[in-house]
């Protein structure tokens, strides 16, 4: 008789994937692997079959579900972790089937090998051992069959797509989307109507259909969405599907160039079908536009790639001729539901046809009128609709309500149920009843609020309310960057060239954090505590972004402003602007400003210091390594300020280097390297380190010198706050390699 082989339950395959992930229960940022998008990668299963498994495992207290930051995400996601039973119940199983023995086929070789051997080779992962216990055999020349059926399950990224509480009629709409998904002509669908009208409603649908042929990428685009977010996120989500192309290109490159991502994507397998999915694009940035433009033509050569667009109003990324003349683009004005719809749901909602007629004429059958409008609507005598939904739901709010609403709507980013409560106080009663009246939605995410609704709030608030409700939501980023680590002191000290490096791999959401604490104090009318933040990224995070997205509103917010640090300050950052805009002539001239005014205390002092160094830069890039120079010359003239005196030595020692002349340039960093052997402060572990490396750069071999920079990077680690401290402006572990560098070739 033949033996019965038994297939892992989906909840036990989670219990093994999850026990890889153990050691991040109490870390600040997880992996991907640990949401529901990832177990599903992970396990090669559909998305909707997580949940199920996982709260079967939570109910049975083998798995914990929280909050949590998401390495590569902008927002927190439901993520799930081991409890100590649930390791417990792991190993256990691990061990079960580790002793399970196989047929394993190998170089045209049979053999016998357990379970265990095989995810100690790495032959077999988490996602192909239920099928290999099952098959009872593993051929690791042709693969598995089961494999190979199961790279044909589609992946969906729709995290934040919400399914409706009711979806009715839209029939025509679906069937034109549906053909013009399987045709081979038309790639991309533009879906444009008023707010609350059903558009993302139309596109959660089009995913349940479409959903088991096609991977599906859908994002809701927002006013501070970057490309460079959309990217990140849709590459993650093509490496996780299979394919790697677009996530390894973004892994190598820092300034992304939109006509070489778009040719990659053009490159996606015709046998890969996607569905990409782009939401409020009326919202998204002109890169975000641009990207469109390119993928636009590129779209008829992707044979498995469709695109639906959502919008409020026509966004000018294609012409008429894309629609007319070509027929690769399709266009759908998304109108209220029909006459026939409307009745239908209204008379479920108990309405009469007479009450109905008289609803459908006022509100133009717009769904959320539908669901919002309450028995006696239909006598009043409205004419404009905004008016009428006002009547409907502000008019019958207290303003404990009105201002639940309001910082859901002045927040740009979703907030869960702890964040709200941490800055204001409100009872589940009040969260019931606005759920109750359709305004807000609870998702794993935090808060809904209907985009009409966001709009609507917002004009109802006073302005005392509005700077009320900004302050709070300032307070709230506030304190998350503070958990964070950022808002700590911070060494008197900036980058010596503002954006040396645009990177933010390992950073987090502070970028993100700290662009909505600086919009909030802005809406709270807190000018100067703005600025003060903007200038506390410039320190810490090397993000152009945010000096691009607030340097005008902060300007405007300190308009009058003629004292204090910040008046410095702004001006600081009204140069930074220039630069990344590339005015470096005008940028010049607001420098060599700064550096001639009269600092009263020790930030303004900063502030003029970090002006002076970076006009060296400014004149090297614009002018050449003579004119920076030249400047710099011309500062010492007027006397060396104070703190910067080590930054003029190894300044003056780099551009030495770079016009030629070598020997110049070593006496010039010897200089420095011994103010470091012959300072007191130092550990005399650094002082000794250094000293042996002069003596081998000067003597011995390169190889001998750089491998002993090596050992004095670990001392400069250990010592960086001293270091700051008694080299202030100076990148030390930069020109410490440059002066090593530079000592060897001098001696030639």
């Amino acid at each position: 008789m033949t033996k019965k082989r038994t297939r892992l339950t989906v909840g036990e395959r989670i219990l093994l994937l999850l026990m890889n992930y153990t050691r991040f229960r109490d870390e600040m940022q997880v992996p991907v692997d640990v949401t529901q998008d990832g177990i599903a990668n992970n396990l090669g299963i559909i998305r909707s079959a997580v949940p199920r498994a996982v709260g079967s495992l939570i109910d049975r207290g083998l798995v914990e579900e929280e909050l949590a930051h998401v390495k590569g995400l902008a927002r927190r996601r439901k993520v799930y972790h081991l409890t100590d039973e649930g390791i417990m119940r792991a190993r256990e199983l691990f061990e079960r089937i580790s002793g399970t023995t196989v047929s394993v086929v190998e170089s045209g070789e049979r053999s016998r090998k357990t379970i265990g051997e095989l995810f100690e080779s790495g032959d077999v992962s988490l996602k192909t051992v239920s099928d290999v216990i099952v098959r009872g055999s593993l051929d690791m020349d042709t693969g598995s069959s089961m494999e190979d059926e199961r790279g044909t399950e589609k992946v969906s990224y729709t995290h934040s797509l919400s399914p409706p509480e009711i979806f009715l009629g839209r029939e025509r709409e679906i069937e034109e989307i549906s053909s013009a998904i399987t045709s081979r002509k038309r790639r991309m669908t533009v879906v444009y109507g008023i707010a609350g009208v059903g558009k993302t409603t139309l596109s959660w649908k089009i995913t349940q259909i479409f959903s088991r042929n096609m991977n599906i990428f859908y994002l809701d685009l927002k006013e501070w969405t970057t490309l460079s977010y959309v990217l990140k996120e849709l590459g993650t989500f093509l490496s996780n599907a299979g394919w790697k192309d677009l996530s390894s290109y973004l892994e190598t490159t820092v300034d992304l160039d939109i006509e070489l991502v778009t040719d990659i994507l053009k490159n996606i397998p015709g046998e890969f079908p996607l569905l990409l999915i782009l939401d409020d694009l009326h919202r998204a940035p002109d890169q975000i536009v641009m990207f469109l433009s390119s993928l636009k033509e590129r779209l008829p050569a992707m044979k498995g790639v469709n695109v639906i667009i959502l919008s409020r109003e026509r966004v000018p990324f294609y012409d008429i001729r894309d629609v007319k003349i070509y027929q690769t683009i399709g266009e759908m004005e998304l109108m209220g539901f029909d006459r026939v719809t409307s009745m239908k749901l209204l008379k479920e909602r108990g309405f009469s046809d007479e009450e109905s007629k008289m609803i459908v004429q006022m509100t133009g059958g717009h769904p959320l009128a539908l669901v919002l409008v309450e028995k006696d609507a239909y006598n009043y005598d409205i004419g404009d609709f905004m008016e009428f939904l006002k009547g409907e739901i502000f008019d019958k709010l207290d303003r404990e309500a009105v201002r639940f609403l309001g910082l859901l709507s002045l927040s740009r980013l979703q907030l869960t149920p702890e964040e709200l409560g941490s800055i204001m106080s409100f009872g589940k009663e009040l969260v019931n009843r606005l759920q109750d009246m359709h305004l807000v939605f609870s998702t794993p995410g935090g808060f809904v609020i209907h985009d009409l609704i966001r709009d609507m709030s917002d004009s109802v608030l006073t302005a005392e309310e509005k700077l009320e409700c900004h302050s709070r939501l300032a307070d709230l980023f506030h304190t998350k960057l503070e958990d964070l680590g950022f808002h700590q002191e911070v060494p008197g000290t900036f980058p010596p060239f503002p954006f040396a490096v645009d990177d933010e791999k390992g950073l987090g959401p502070v970028p993100l954090y700290v662009s909505e604490e600086v919009y909030h104090l802005i809406g709270a009318g807190r000018g100067k505590e703005a600025v003060r933040v903007l200038m506390e990224a410039l320190m810490q995070i090397p993000s152009k972004d945010l000096v691009k997205e607030h340097y005008s509103a902060v300007e405007r917010a300190m308009q009058g402003i003629s004292s204090g640090p910040e008046s410095f300050q702004v001006r600081l950052l009204g140069a930074v602007s220039d630069i990344l805009e590339g005015k470096e002539d005008h940028t010049l001239k607001t420098l060599k400003e700064i550096s001639r005014m009269d600092a009263k205390d020790e930030e303004q002092s900063l502030v003029v210091n970090c002006a002076r160094i970076w006009i060296h830069h400014i004149e090297e890039r614009v002018n050449g390594p003579e004119n920076a120079m030249n400047a710099l010359d011309s500062l010492r003239k007027e006397g060396v300020p104070e703190g910067l005196d080590y930054y003029m030595q190894v300044k003056k020692a780099s551009l030495l280097y770079k016009m030629g002349d070598h020997k110049g340039a070593s006496k010039q960093y010897r200089t420095f390297l011994d103010s470091i052997i012959n300072n007191d402060e130092f550990p005399d572990r650094l002082r000794s380190s250094v000293r042996e490396a002069v003596e081998k750069a000067e003597k011995g071999s390169i190889q001998e010198a750089t491998d002993q920079f090596q050992k004095i990077m670990e001392l400069t680690v250990a010592n960086r706050e001293l270091l700051r401290e008694e080299l202030p402006f100076v990148d030390v572990d930069h020109h410490l390699l440059s002066a090593i560098y530079s000592l060897y070739h001098g001696r030639k």
